[in-house]
């Protein structure tokens, strides 16, 4: 109710009638002990959560309806903001209007103190917007300065050759204009790459390319190139800024206005979507276009130059995102035996191929529901000596990645056979439809027919996939949500994943006070926004618990949002009981989503208490006294 209100006891609305006649609403309340406060209205009872906010006066008539309205008054949420409660005599026209006079002062006097605190709150941090975008700007320039930052390929559609292995473009070809939906990630987008199967025809041919994000149909970049710039090969088209914010959606849009020219295409794509098109949405080939991507830093100029550039719009949109995928162990089915091995330090797996036939490791769980693209690199170890093949499968059996093996081209679900080059290294990739579910990940080596010795040592690293961004924050190992300060669950045996526990005193980062207590009992108030870096977090943890000693009046668990590596999550109470190897408490848990995994293994966790509280006399803001940090499966 955002309106002025009178408030009278419930059991004084017989005496109420001059007070219904003042053009103010009227609220009949009163304090029930199981149901809190209640509203009486046309015969019936209702809740109210809380007083409403714009309260101008409170009446009572006798002593008992003045205690009756305190009492309601007292005992609800919002309650200090009623004006005192005013007693007077039914009829009283004058001490009615005394009342309401006072108490609407009162609420324009409340209403224009925090009018003017928002403006000086807006006015602050305006101010360090400001601040904050000319650091960046700085920031962005340094990096962009003599080509400092990393610019990565992380998508490569190699042109196919031979015949039918390009599309021609134009007035003299009967297409005009084709699309490309890009099966990436949209941030750090800083480049895209186009092969062009000849050189122009025409000195007067143009090429036209736009990159538009399809979630708001924005135009990030374009590209208006003529004859004189192109050339055949690959013509490398950089943005303005690296793509920053929300995923999104992106689709590649090539026009040849003047001449002709001719684009080269990729090989066979198994998923429609994803196959080029023409201005009606309709696939010319069962291809998609020959194309690169790169990414850099978000916000900052990659090192690529002499391209017109167009700068990105605002960051809209749901699309798509990259995220390691990080198997622990590989279950590898070789030679009519079977073993499980353990990953490397490097993240990689060992998939070494077997002396005939194929080599089947399985990958359980590791591509999350929603897996669109799955991309891995295979290697040979040392020097090659023989030619190897690599495959990826994704299926929820065996049998089903085997019977993909016997496919001849890539599928969905199947990368295909790729031969390992002269340096030893296969790049995989392989595609999934829209809306599939959790899948194992299977990695496939073979020899030649017929090669003799003993077979190579062979790796699969630079496992990664992207997945609808609406499913990249979500764990598929998240541990079911406990009720409210209910008890924990037995920890898992101790000897399946050693735990790592940071103390209070050792914490890094922001948004902490002073170090507390002495000698095995120490702990540091958090205040109401907290960031802590972890260090070297183990692959197997899956949760981090906040070891809480105290916590401020009101703390609940609804007051606490959090992020890990800024993947949102829930953290959720739970209370622990003294074992003699420590005291009892209180503890957040927050489960490490799988999109937060970072190769670094470090963690950057965000903490926001949105009832903290500042003890009177006491210059801090404290949400939670925290003993530290224990990170376990």
């Amino acid at each position: 109710m955002r309106e002025p209100v009178l408030l009278i006891a419930a059991i004084e609305w017989s005496l109420a009638r001059d007070v219904l006649a003042v053009p103010v609403p009227v609220l009949a309340i009163e304090h029930d002990a199981t149901l809190g406060l209640l509203l009486h209205a046309e015969g019936s009872r209702f809740p109210l959560p809380a007083m409403p906010p714009l309260c101008v006066a409170a009446i009572a008539f006798t002593e008992e309806g003045e205690a009756a309205l305190r009492t309601a008054i007292d005992h609800a949420p919002g309650g200090d903001t009623v004006p005192p409660v005013a007693r007077m005599q039914p009829g009283d026209a004058m001490g009615l209007a005394t009342a309401v006079v006072s108490g609407t002062t009162a609420v324009l006097r409340r209403q224009a103190a925090l009018l003017a605190g928002s403006l000086r709150s807006l006015g602050q941090m305006r101010a360090a917007h400001d601040d904050h975008q000319g650091r960046l700007a700085q920031l962005e320039a340094y990096v962009a300065r003599d080509n400092r930052q990393d610019f990565d390929e992380v998508f490569a559609e190699e042109p196919a050759g031979g015949e039918d292995a390009a599309i021609r473009l134009g007035r003299g070809a009967n297409i005009g204009a084709l699309a490309q939906l890009l099966p990436i990630a949209s941030r750090g987008v800083s480049a895209i790459g186009l092969h062009l199967d000849a050189a122009p025809e025409s000195p007067t041919a143009v090429l036209v390319v736009r990159l538009t994000s399809l979630e708001d149909g924005q135009d990030r970049a374009t590209w208006r190139l003529p004859a004189d710039r192109l050339k055949a090969g690959w013509q490398v088209l950089g943005l303005e800024r690296a793509l920053t914010g929300l995923s999104r959606t992106l689709r590649l849009t090539v026009e040849v206005p003047e001449g002709t020219l001719a684009l080269s295409l990729g090989g066979n794509q198994p998923l429609p979507a994803f196959r080029v098109s023409g201005e009606d949405g309709a696939p010319l080939a069962p291809r998609s276009l020959a194309f690169r991507v790169w990414t850099g830093l978000p916000g900052v100029m990659p090192p690529v130059t002499g391209i017109d550039h167009a700068e990105g719009s605002e960051d809209l949109g749901q699309g798509w995102e990259e995220v390691p995928v990080l198997p622990e162990t590989i279950e590898l089915s070789r030679d009519g035996a079977s073993a499980t091995r353990r990953a490397l330090d490097d993240d990689s797996l060992p998939c070494d191929p077997a002396r005939a036939g194929v080599t089947l490791g399985r990958m359980a769980g590791a591509l999350p529901a929603g897996t669109l693209v799955a991309q891995a690199t295979g290697r040979l170890v040392g020097e090659v000596t023989e030619p190897v093949e690599f495959a990826l499968a994704a299926a929820t059996t065996t049998a089903a990645a085997l019977d993909l093996s016997r496919q001849d081209g890539a599928a969905i679900g199947w990368s295909g056979w790729i031969m390992a080059d002269e340096d030893g290294l296969a790049p995989l990739r392989l595609f999934q439809a829209e809306g599939t579910g959790p899948r194992d990940l299977f990695v496939l080596t073979r020899r030649m027919p017929g090669a003799p010795g003993t077979p190579p040592r062979a790796r699969i690293g630079g496992l990664r996939a992207t997945v609808a961004a609406a499913q990249a924050g979500q764990a598929a190992d998240r541990p079911a949500l406990p009720d409210p300060l209910a008890p924990l669950a037995e920890e898992a045996d101790e000897t399946e994943l050693p735990q790592a526990f940071l103390a209070a005193r050792d914490f890094r980062g922001t948004g902490f006070h002073a170090l507390e207590g002495a000698g095995d009992r120490t702990w540091r108030w958090l205040g109401a926004d907290v960031n802590l870096k972890l260090d070297n977090v183990s692959r197997h943890a899956t949760r981090i618990e906040v070891l809480i000693a105290a916590t401020a009046p009101g703390l609940t668990e609804g007051a606490i949002t959090c992020s890990v590596n800024g993947v949102p999550t829930r953290a959720n109470f739970a209370r622990t009981a003294g074992d003699g190897s420590g005291e009892a408490g209180l503890t957040a848990l927050i489960p490490l989503p799988q999109a937060a995994r970072r190769r670094d293994r470090s963690v950057m966790l965000d903490l926001a208490f949105g009832r903290a509280h500042q003890p009177p006399g006491d210059s801090r803001v404290l949400s939670v006294a925290c003993t530290g940090l224990r990170i376990s499966a």
